[in-house]
Protein backbone atom coordinates (compact mmCIF):
# COMPACT_ATOMS: atom_id res chain seq x y z
CA UNK A 1 0.00 0.00 0.00
CA UNK A 2 1.50 3.33 -0.89
CA UNK A 3 2.34 5.68 1.81
CA UNK A 4 -0.06 8.23 0.56
CA UNK A 5 -2.64 5.72 0.94
CA UNK A 6 -2.34 5.18 4.33
CA UNK A 7 -5.11 7.03 6.32
CA UNK A 8 -3.20 7.57 9.57
CA UNK A 9 -0.91 9.74 7.56
CA UNK A 10 -3.84 12.29 6.72
CA UNK A 11 -4.77 12.89 10.39
CA UNK A 12 -3.56 15.78 11.97
CA UNK A 13 -1.20 15.19 14.73
CA UNK A 14 -2.93 14.97 18.27
CA UNK A 15 -3.18 17.17 20.85
CA UNK A 16 -4.90 15.29 23.56
CA UNK A 17 -3.33 14.97 27.12
CA UNK A 18 -1.51 12.16 28.06
CA UNK A 19 -3.78 8.68 28.71
CA UNK A 20 -5.21 8.18 32.04
CA UNK A 21 -3.19 6.25 34.54
CA UNK A 22 -6.16 3.18 34.63
CA UNK A 23 -6.28 3.48 30.84
CA UNK A 24 -2.28 2.90 30.65
CA UNK A 25 -2.69 0.00 33.31
CA UNK A 26 -5.45 -1.50 31.38
CA UNK A 27 -3.64 -1.50 27.99
CA UNK A 28 -0.41 -2.86 30.08
CA UNK A 29 -2.10 -5.74 31.92
CA UNK A 30 -3.60 -6.90 28.21
CA UNK A 31 0.33 -5.90 26.86
CA UNK A 32 1.69 -8.53 29.35
CA UNK A 33 -1.16 -11.65 28.11
CA UNK A 34 0.01 -10.62 24.45
CA UNK A 35 3.43 -11.35 25.07
CA UNK A 36 3.07 -14.31 26.99
CA UNK A 37 0.14 -16.29 25.18
CA UNK A 38 1.89 -16.82 22.12
CA UNK A 39 4.77 -18.45 23.14
CA UNK A 40 2.02 -20.77 26.19
CA UNK A 41 1.88 -23.61 24.06
CA UNK A 42 6.03 -23.84 23.65
CA UNK A 43 6.76 -23.93 27.50
CA UNK A 44 4.14 -26.30 28.18
CA UNK A 45 5.48 -28.36 26.16
CA UNK A 46 8.92 -28.03 27.86
CA UNK A 47 7.68 -28.07 30.88
CA UNK A 48 5.43 -31.76 30.40
CA UNK A 49 8.08 -32.68 28.22
CA UNK A 50 9.17 -36.31 29.55
CA UNK A 51 5.53 -37.18 29.38
CA UNK A 52 5.09 -35.95 25.98
CA UNK A 53 8.23 -37.95 24.59
CA UNK A 54 6.90 -41.06 26.22
CA UNK A 55 3.47 -40.81 24.99
CA UNK A 56 4.55 -39.59 21.75
CA UNK A 57 8.09 -42.07 21.15
CA UNK A 58 10.13 -38.79 20.32
CA UNK A 59 13.66 -37.99 20.25
CA UNK A 60 15.38 -35.36 21.46
CA UNK A 61 15.81 -34.35 17.77
CA UNK A 62 12.35 -34.10 17.69
CA UNK A 63 11.27 -32.42 20.61
CA UNK A 64 13.68 -29.56 19.21
CA UNK A 65 12.04 -29.30 16.01
CA UNK A 66 8.80 -28.57 17.73
CA UNK A 67 9.90 -25.34 18.71
CA UNK A 68 11.97 -24.64 15.56
CA UNK A 69 8.66 -25.24 13.46
CA UNK A 70 7.22 -22.47 15.47
CA UNK A 71 9.96 -19.96 15.31
CA UNK A 72 10.34 -20.88 11.41
CA UNK A 73 6.83 -19.34 11.17
CA UNK A 74 7.08 -16.47 13.58
CA UNK A 75 10.09 -15.32 11.14
CA UNK A 76 8.28 -15.72 7.85
CA UNK A 77 5.36 -14.12 9.93
CA UNK A 78 7.25 -10.99 11.20
CA UNK A 79 8.91 -10.92 7.92
CA UNK A 80 5.36 -10.67 6.08
CA UNK A 81 3.21 -8.87 8.31
CA UNK A 82 5.43 -5.97 9.65
CA UNK A 83 4.16 -3.59 7.71
CA UNK A 84 0.47 -4.53 8.10
CA UNK A 85 1.09 -3.83 12.00
CA UNK A 86 1.43 -0.36 11.37
CA UNK A 87 -1.87 -0.10 9.13
CA UNK A 88 -4.18 -2.27 11.33
CA UNK A 89 -6.40 -1.27 13.97
CA UNK A 90 -4.63 -1.97 16.87
CA UNK A 91 -7.17 -3.63 19.67
CA UNK A 92 -8.10 -6.37 16.43
CA UNK A 93 -4.49 -7.34 15.81
CA UNK A 94 -4.35 -7.66 19.87
CA UNK A 95 -7.17 -10.15 19.46
CA UNK A 96 -6.33 -11.70 16.71
CA UNK A 97 -2.87 -12.75 18.47
CA UNK A 98 -5.22 -14.51 21.41
CA UNK A 99 -7.51 -15.86 18.75
CA UNK A 100 -4.29 -17.88 16.41
CA UNK A 101 -3.19 -18.27 20.49
CA UNK A 102 -6.22 -20.14 21.10
CA UNK A 103 -6.09 -22.23 17.57
CA UNK A 104 -2.44 -23.81 18.94
CA UNK A 105 -3.70 -24.81 22.21
CA UNK A 106 -6.82 -26.32 21.40
CA UNK A 107 -4.76 -28.16 18.12
CA UNK A 108 -2.43 -29.43 20.44
CA UNK A 109 -5.12 -30.77 22.90
CA UNK A 110 -6.46 -32.91 20.12
CA UNK A 111 -3.56 -33.54 18.57
CA UNK A 112 -3.30 -37.66 17.83
CA UNK A 113 0.41 -37.68 16.43
CA UNK A 114 3.47 -36.22 15.74
CA UNK A 115 2.31 -33.98 12.83
CA UNK A 116 -0.80 -32.32 14.36
CA UNK A 117 1.62 -31.47 17.30
CA UNK A 118 3.09 -29.26 14.51
CA UNK A 119 0.51 -27.58 13.04
CA UNK A 120 -0.31 -26.78 16.84
CA UNK A 121 3.34 -25.22 17.24
CA UNK A 122 3.16 -23.40 13.97
CA UNK A 123 -0.64 -21.92 15.13
CA UNK A 124 1.41 -20.64 17.74
CA UNK A 125 4.02 -19.14 15.90
CA UNK A 126 2.17 -17.66 13.73
CA UNK A 127 0.71 -15.61 17.10
CA UNK A 128 4.11 -15.01 18.06
CA UNK A 129 5.14 -13.88 14.86
CA UNK A 130 2.93 -10.34 15.71
CA UNK A 131 3.67 -10.38 19.56
CA UNK A 132 6.38 -8.15 19.51
CA UNK A 133 5.63 -5.90 16.84
CA UNK A 134 1.70 -5.10 17.35
CA UNK A 135 2.71 -4.68 21.41
CA UNK A 136 5.62 -2.59 20.50
CA UNK A 137 3.39 -0.15 17.98
CA UNK A 138 1.28 0.12 20.71
CA UNK A 139 3.55 1.33 23.34
CA UNK A 140 5.15 3.91 21.05
CA UNK A 141 2.03 5.44 20.06
CA UNK A 142 -0.41 5.45 23.32
CA UNK A 143 2.55 5.53 26.13
CA UNK A 144 4.09 8.62 27.03
CA UNK A 145 8.07 8.43 26.82
CA UNK A 146 8.36 9.07 30.15
CA UNK A 147 6.67 6.21 30.91
CA UNK A 148 7.84 3.81 28.13
CA UNK A 149 10.67 1.87 30.41
CA UNK A 150 8.85 0.70 32.72
CA UNK A 151 5.66 -0.23 30.33
CA UNK A 152 7.98 -2.33 27.91
CA UNK A 153 9.53 -4.11 31.06
CA UNK A 154 6.30 -5.44 32.08
CA UNK A 155 5.00 -6.27 28.71
CA UNK A 156 8.25 -8.36 28.26
CA UNK A 157 7.71 -10.34 31.31
CA UNK A 158 4.86 -11.22 29.90
CA UNK A 159 6.78 -13.98 28.14
CA UNK A 160 8.48 -14.93 31.61
CA UNK A 161 5.02 -15.00 33.33
CA UNK A 162 3.95 -17.67 30.64
CA UNK A 163 7.03 -19.59 31.61
CA UNK A 164 6.26 -18.77 34.96
CA UNK A 165 2.74 -20.57 34.71
CA UNK A 166 3.29 -23.33 32.50
CA UNK A 167 6.09 -24.66 34.95
CA UNK A 168 4.83 -23.71 38.13
CA UNK A 169 1.12 -25.38 37.53
CA UNK A 170 1.03 -27.57 34.60
CA UNK A 171 3.30 -30.59 35.91
CA UNK A 172 0.95 -30.82 38.41
CA UNK A 173 -2.09 -30.81 36.45
CA UNK A 174 -0.71 -32.90 34.06
CA UNK A 175 -0.46 -35.66 37.18
CA UNK A 176 -3.98 -35.42 37.44
CA UNK A 177 -5.61 -34.61 34.11
CA UNK A 178 -2.92 -35.68 31.84
CA UNK A 179 -0.54 -33.31 29.23
CA UNK A 180 -3.58 -32.66 27.34
CA UNK A 181 -5.44 -32.12 29.96
CA UNK A 182 -2.75 -29.85 31.36
CA UNK A 183 -3.22 -27.70 27.73
CA UNK A 184 -6.18 -27.42 27.11
CA UNK A 185 -6.34 -25.38 31.19
CA UNK A 186 -4.34 -22.58 28.90
CA UNK A 187 -7.12 -22.21 26.12
CA UNK A 188 -9.43 -20.24 28.58
CA UNK A 189 -6.83 -17.75 28.85
CA UNK A 190 -6.72 -16.59 25.24
CA UNK A 191 -10.40 -16.55 25.14
CA UNK A 192 -10.49 -14.19 27.82
CA UNK A 193 -7.28 -12.36 26.53
CA UNK A 194 -10.13 -11.58 23.36
CA UNK A 195 -12.64 -10.25 24.89
CA UNK A 196 -9.78 -7.83 27.00
CA UNK A 197 -8.38 -7.06 23.76
CA UNK A 198 -11.57 -5.21 22.21
CA UNK A 199 -12.88 -3.63 25.64
CA UNK A 200 -9.26 -2.25 26.79
CA UNK A 201 -6.95 -1.68 23.58
CA UNK A 202 -7.86 1.79 22.52
CA UNK A 203 -8.60 1.94 18.52
CA UNK A 204 -5.14 3.18 16.21
CA UNK A 205 -3.78 6.43 16.37
CA UNK A 206 -0.57 8.24 14.23
CA UNK A 207 0.89 9.99 16.94
CA UNK A 208 3.05 9.71 20.15
CA UNK A 209 1.02 10.90 22.88
CA UNK A 210 0.99 13.88 24.76
CA UNK A 211 1.74 16.22 21.74
CA UNK A 212 4.89 14.54 21.36
CA UNK A 213 6.55 14.49 17.95
CA UNK A 214 7.30 10.53 17.23
CA UNK A 215 10.23 9.00 18.90
CA UNK A 216 13.20 8.96 16.70
CA UNK A 217 11.84 11.84 14.10
CA UNK A 218 15.51 12.36 13.18
CA UNK A 219 15.34 9.16 10.86
CA UNK A 220 12.79 10.20 8.60
CA UNK A 221 9.32 8.60 8.57
CA UNK A 222 10.55 5.42 5.81
CA UNK A 223 14.12 4.90 7.31
CA UNK A 224 15.23 2.14 9.43
CA UNK A 225 18.56 2.68 10.98
CA UNK A 226 21.52 0.15 10.47
CA UNK A 227 21.49 -0.16 14.16
CA UNK A 228 18.23 -1.87 13.77
CA UNK A 229 20.27 -4.41 11.70
CA UNK A 230 22.85 -5.08 14.26
CA UNK A 231 19.87 -5.88 16.98
CA UNK A 232 18.98 -7.84 15.04
CA UNK A 233 21.60 -9.82 14.63
CA UNK A 234 22.60 -10.10 18.47
CA UNK A 235 18.93 -10.93 18.63
CA UNK A 236 19.41 -14.07 16.52
CA UNK A 237 22.71 -15.83 18.45
CA UNK A 238 21.01 -14.32 21.83
CA UNK A 239 17.55 -16.11 20.89
CA UNK A 240 19.32 -19.35 19.45
CA UNK A 241 21.05 -19.54 22.88
CA UNK A 242 17.83 -18.18 25.42
CA UNK A 243 15.71 -20.92 23.67
CA UNK A 244 17.69 -24.24 23.60
CA UNK A 245 18.11 -23.24 27.30
CA UNK A 246 14.40 -22.85 27.76
CA UNK A 247 13.44 -25.80 26.03
CA UNK A 248 15.92 -27.84 27.37
CA UNK A 249 16.44 -27.01 30.76
CA UNK A 250 13.40 -28.80 32.53
CA UNK A 251 14.06 -32.04 30.37
CA UNK A 252 18.29 -31.60 31.30
CA UNK A 253 17.45 -31.77 34.94
CA UNK A 254 14.98 -35.04 34.70
CA UNK A 255 17.06 -36.77 32.71
CA UNK A 256 20.35 -35.57 33.71
CA UNK A 257 20.29 -34.66 37.19
CA UNK A 258 17.65 -36.76 38.13
CA UNK A 259 14.73 -34.23 39.53
CA UNK A 260 11.50 -35.30 39.24
CA UNK A 261 8.85 -34.40 37.11
CA UNK A 262 7.68 -31.38 38.78
CA UNK A 263 10.80 -30.55 40.35
CA UNK A 264 12.11 -30.33 37.21
CA UNK A 265 9.76 -27.91 35.93
CA UNK A 266 10.25 -25.83 38.27
CA UNK A 267 13.38 -24.85 36.61
CA UNK A 268 11.33 -23.35 34.42
CA UNK A 269 9.18 -21.69 36.31
CA UNK A 270 12.05 -20.82 38.57
CA UNK A 271 13.85 -18.75 35.55
CA UNK A 272 10.65 -17.52 34.45
CA UNK A 273 9.82 -15.60 37.33
CA UNK A 274 13.78 -14.41 37.82
CA UNK A 275 13.65 -13.06 34.03
CA UNK A 276 10.06 -11.63 35.03
CA UNK A 277 11.67 -9.36 37.66
CA UNK A 278 14.58 -8.29 35.63
CA UNK A 279 12.89 -7.44 32.42
CA UNK A 280 10.84 -5.14 34.97
CA UNK A 281 14.35 -3.52 36.42
CA UNK A 282 16.24 -3.56 33.24
CA UNK A 283 13.12 -1.66 31.28
CA UNK A 284 13.41 0.96 34.22
CA UNK A 285 17.18 1.31 34.08
CA UNK A 286 17.78 1.53 30.25
CA UNK A 287 16.43 5.07 29.13
CA UNK A 288 14.55 4.65 25.58
CA UNK A 289 16.46 7.13 24.45
CA UNK A 290 19.88 5.57 24.63
CA UNK A 291 21.63 5.39 21.23
CA UNK A 292 24.69 3.72 22.00
CA UNK A 293 23.09 0.17 24.14
CA UNK A 294 26.21 -1.76 23.67
CA UNK A 295 27.91 -1.40 27.15
CA UNK A 296 24.29 -2.92 28.59
CA UNK A 297 24.17 -5.42 25.65
CA UNK A 298 28.15 -6.77 26.50
CA UNK A 299 27.38 -7.17 30.09
CA UNK A 300 24.16 -9.50 29.62
CA UNK A 301 26.18 -11.36 26.70
CA UNK A 302 29.17 -11.94 29.26
CA UNK A 303 26.61 -12.56 31.96
CA UNK A 304 25.02 -15.39 30.08
CA UNK A 305 28.21 -17.31 28.95
CA UNK A 306 28.93 -17.42 32.46
CA UNK A 307 25.59 -18.83 33.42
CA UNK A 308 26.02 -21.81 30.34
CA UNK A 309 28.53 -22.05 32.02
CA UNK A 310 27.31 -23.34 34.98
CA UNK A 311 24.64 -25.66 33.48
CA UNK A 312 27.91 -27.57 31.15
CA UNK A 313 29.37 -28.02 34.59
CA UNK A 314 25.98 -29.35 36.42
CA UNK A 315 26.42 -31.72 32.86
CA UNK A 316 29.79 -32.63 34.02
CA UNK A 317 29.44 -33.13 37.71
CA UNK A 318 25.65 -33.84 38.15
CA UNK A 319 25.63 -31.63 41.07
CA UNK A 320 21.93 -29.66 41.17
CA UNK A 321 23.73 -26.47 43.10
CA UNK A 322 25.53 -26.00 39.69
CA UNK A 323 22.09 -26.08 37.72
CA UNK A 324 20.10 -23.90 40.54
CA UNK A 325 23.02 -21.47 39.92
CA UNK A 326 22.61 -21.63 35.74
CA UNK A 327 18.68 -21.05 36.17
CA UNK A 328 19.34 -17.84 38.13
CA UNK A 329 21.84 -16.60 35.71
CA UNK A 330 19.51 -17.97 32.92
CA UNK A 331 16.96 -15.97 34.18
CA UNK A 332 19.04 -12.15 35.39
CA UNK A 333 20.87 -12.02 31.82
CA UNK A 334 19.99 -13.73 28.93
CA UNK A 335 15.87 -13.60 29.58
CA UNK A 336 16.35 -10.11 30.12
CA UNK A 337 18.47 -8.95 26.98
CA UNK A 338 15.06 -8.57 24.98
CA UNK A 339 13.92 -5.84 26.63
CA UNK A 340 17.03 -3.57 26.37
CA UNK A 341 16.45 -4.97 22.59
CA UNK A 342 13.22 -3.44 22.60
CA UNK A 343 13.91 -0.03 23.92
CA UNK A 344 17.23 -0.18 21.89
CA UNK A 345 15.14 0.07 18.62
CA UNK A 346 12.20 2.43 19.78
CA UNK A 347 14.91 4.77 20.55
CA UNK A 348 15.88 4.85 17.14
CA UNK A 349 12.92 4.56 14.69
CA UNK A 350 10.35 7.02 14.08
CA UNK A 351 6.64 5.80 15.90
CA UNK A 352 4.94 5.23 12.17
CA UNK A 353 7.90 2.44 11.62
CA UNK A 354 8.05 0.94 15.19
CA UNK A 355 6.21 -2.22 14.05
CA UNK A 356 7.79 -2.54 10.41
CA UNK A 357 11.59 -2.39 12.58
CA UNK A 358 10.29 -4.30 15.26
CA UNK A 359 9.18 -6.93 12.77
CA UNK A 360 12.90 -6.86 11.18
CA UNK A 361 14.05 -7.61 14.63
CA UNK A 362 12.22 -10.20 15.43
CA UNK A 363 13.20 -12.02 12.52
CA UNK A 364 16.12 -12.48 13.60
CA UNK A 365 14.84 -13.55 17.09
CA UNK A 366 12.69 -15.85 15.63
CA UNK A 367 15.44 -17.27 13.24
CA UNK A 368 17.56 -17.66 16.34
CA UNK A 369 15.03 -19.14 18.46
CA UNK A 370 14.16 -21.86 15.73
CA UNK A 371 17.98 -22.88 15.31
CA UNK A 372 18.94 -22.81 18.82
CA UNK A 373 16.70 -25.68 20.35
CA UNK A 374 16.87 -27.83 17.30
CA UNK A 375 20.34 -27.59 17.05
CA UNK A 376 21.17 -28.31 21.05
CA UNK A 377 19.17 -31.47 20.35
CA UNK A 378 20.73 -32.91 17.29
CA UNK A 379 24.27 -32.08 18.84
CA UNK A 380 23.31 -34.25 21.45
CA UNK A 381 21.51 -36.94 19.60
CA UNK A 382 25.21 -36.78 17.78
CA UNK A 383 27.22 -36.55 20.78
CA UNK A 384 24.65 -38.19 23.32
CA UNK A 385 26.03 -35.26 25.64
CA UNK A 386 24.46 -32.46 27.06
CA UNK A 387 27.47 -30.98 27.79
CA UNK A 388 28.52 -30.58 23.85
CA UNK A 389 24.91 -28.75 23.83
CA UNK A 390 25.66 -26.70 26.47
CA UNK A 391 28.98 -25.89 24.90
CA UNK A 392 27.47 -25.00 21.55
CA UNK A 393 24.77 -22.78 23.39
CA UNK A 394 27.57 -21.43 25.44
CA UNK A 395 29.40 -20.23 21.70
CA UNK A 396 25.48 -18.59 20.64
CA UNK A 397 26.74 -16.33 23.34
CA UNK A 398 30.18 -15.52 22.45
CA UNK A 399 28.90 -14.56 19.57
CA UNK A 400 26.36 -12.51 20.71
CA UNK A 401 29.23 -10.40 22.57
CA UNK A 402 31.14 -10.58 19.41
CA UNK A 403 28.54 -9.18 17.52
CA UNK A 404 28.08 -6.33 19.94
CA UNK A 405 31.78 -5.20 20.13
CA UNK A 406 31.77 -4.75 16.91
CA UNK A 407 28.80 -2.82 16.54
CA UNK A 408 30.40 -0.82 19.44
CA UNK A 409 33.62 -0.60 17.60
CA UNK A 410 31.73 0.79 14.24
CA UNK A 411 29.69 3.18 16.12
CA UNK A 412 32.24 4.64 17.90
CA UNK A 413 33.98 5.69 14.39
CA UNK A 414 30.54 7.23 13.18
CA UNK A 415 28.52 10.18 14.42
CA UNK A 416 25.66 9.47 16.82
CA UNK A 417 22.27 9.69 15.67
CA UNK A 418 20.54 10.70 18.85
CA UNK A 419 16.62 11.50 18.82
CA UNK A 420 15.93 14.75 19.69
CA UNK A 421 14.24 16.13 22.81
CA UNK A 422 10.64 15.63 22.57
CA UNK A 423 9.09 19.33 22.18
CA UNK A 424 5.93 19.56 24.29
CA UNK A 425 3.04 21.71 23.15
CA UNK A 426 0.34 22.93 25.96
CA UNK A 427 -3.04 21.50 25.01
CA UNK A 428 -6.41 21.62 26.19
CA UNK A 429 -7.80 18.19 27.05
Amino acid sequence: MAESANPRAARPPSTSSPPPAARVGGMTAVLVLCMGIGPLLLYAISALGPLLIEDLALSNAEFGALATVAFVVAAIGAAGLGGFVDRARDHWSVAGIFAASALALGTAVLAGSYLWLLFAVAFSGLAQSLSNPVSNRLVAAHIPATRRGLVVGVKQSGVQLSQLFAGLLLPSVALVMGWRGAVGVAITIALLGVVLAVRLVPDSTDTAPSGEPPHGASHGVGAVPAGVWWLAGYALFSGAALQATNVYLPLFAHQEIGLGVVLAGLTGAAAGTIGMVARVLWGRAVNTRTARPHGVLTVLAILSTLSTGLLLGAAHTGEALLLWGGVVGHGVSALAANVVLMLALMGAVHTERVGTATARLSVGLYLGFATGPLTLGLVMDIGDSYALGWLSVGLAHLCALLLTLLWWAASRRAPATHPPPPVRTSSTP
